[in-house]
């Protein structure tokens, strides 16, 4: 291995370093990371390859980038990665930075996904096939999706329940409600049943469909 060299640097405001090394590579630098990899000695070389030394430069760059992206807020894994590719960051570099989150627990796509189903079913308008596309937007496997939903024991009839009883206390018809279910995903039999179960609420249900 042969390890990287610096032959000359040069600042203009003591904040960004410009950086020429042995290997005729050209590279700005923070006052930190200057300093932190020792790219003030010109005479020995660094104890690191250039590759090695600028992987991570790169990872804390982009591990920088995405605790600020976060922002203390939870955010599907997608997020992030695609938050680093649009700052230019390779792909090796960007997985360990996602590494890095997950382990230290600022990266979780099942937190997430629980978080979010859980918010979507208290809004209590959307069917689990609503919600798996909504997480599948957001980057969350379909297995996953369904694995969460399970947990929680978020089924469509119970969900279709109590949209249509919301929508009977504010006086929408029975072929409003229905249509509004079908938007949102649910099933013509679950949609069916839900009418049956409430035949009795003054209007004629069986022949909504």
């Amino acid at each position: 291995m042969e390890f990287a060299k610096v032959l000359s640097y040069c600042t203009d405001d003591g904040k960004k370093y410009f950086v020429t090394f042995e290997n005729g590579s050209e590279e700005y630098f923070s006052d930190e990371e200057f300093f932190e990899h020792g790219l003030y000695d010109t005479e020995e070389p660094l104890r690191v390859d250039y590759d090695t030394l600028m992987k991570k430069v790169y990872v804390k760059r982009g591990y920088m980038i995405a605790v600020s992206f976060l922002r203390g807020s939870l955010k599907p894994s997608r997020s992030v990665r695609e938050k680093l590719k649009q700052e230019n960051f390779s792909d090796d570099v960007i997985e360990d930075v996602l590494a890095r989150l997950e382990e230290e627990m600022c990266l979780d796509d099942r937190k997430f996904c629980m978080k979010h189903i859980k918010k979507r079913v208290d809004a209590g308008n959307c069917s689990r096939l609503y919600l798996i596309a909504e997480l599948r937007e957001k980057g969350i496997t379909e297995d996953l999706a369904t694995e969460c939903l399970g947990e929680l024991g978020v089924d469509d009839e119970s969900l279709a329940e109590n949209i249509y009883i919301k929508k009977r206390k504010s006086g929408d018809s029975a072929e409003k409600i229905k249509r509004y279910l079908s938007g949102k995903g649910f099933s013509v039999s679950t949609i069916i049943s839900v009418f049956e179960k409430h035949s009795s609420d003054g209007e004629e249900e069986q022949d909504i469909f």
